[in-house]
């Protein structure tokens, strides 16, 4: 706990100590197990893959028996490094793991738009691309889906409505109405 107090100025000390309340607090209370634990331990380039697979098997299961799935996986590697050729990324740029995916996921939920200062533009078309992958088409029905598959959808759909809400930073509010208009 003394870390916190080794903080330079107070964006540092809330950006500890949102991380703290994530790991402390949110992640026990917020999560399901399973998904925490999967959230936890999946690098950014496993989701990617994980968006494009075509398995029945749920991911955690998959990534611990990636043996099993290799014809599977290297398909989904494919289709994943077109669809980044496509958004102008690179596989390189995805070098953040499920626990970022996170603490950026309550830094929006905070923020909205002005988390964009910290998590930054390139990140947040990352995770853009991320859902759409995992949302796309037929893949937002989450009637076939594996339980974690569900709440992955279900995260990502949320953590979307987070990162496009209404504006948070210089806007107008319409009194009659109460329509929030952006001013950018």
């Amino acid at each position: 706990m003394l870390a916190i107090l080794k903080t330079k100025n107070y964006h540092d000390f809330t950006d500890f100590h949102l991380k703290e309340l994530v790991r402390l607090r949110f992640l026990k209370d917020d999560w399901p197990s399973a998904f925490k634990d999967f959230i936890l331990n999946v690098s950014a380039k496993d989701l990617l893959v994980l968006a494009n697979i075509k398995s029945a098997k749920d991911f955690d299961f998959i990534l611990k028996n990636k043996e099993q799935f290799q014809k599977e996986w290297k398909e989904a590697e494919t289709k994943s490094e077109q669809i980044l050729i496509k958004n102008k990324l690179k596989k390189t740029d995805f070098n953040w793991t499920g626990n970022d995916l996170l603490i950026d996921f309550y830094r929006f939920r905070s923020a909205d738009e002005l988390a964009l200062a910290d998590v930054g533009v390139e990140r947040a078309k990352q995770y853009k691309v991320l859902s759409d992958l995992f949302l796309e088409g037929g893949k937002a029905d989450l009637s076939s889906d594996t339980p974690l598959q569900k709440q992955m959808k279900l995260f990502l759909i949320i953590f979307n409505k987070f990162m496009h809400e209404v504006p948070a930073d210089h806007f107008s509010v319409d009194l009659k109405s109460g329509a929030v208009k952006s001013l950018k």
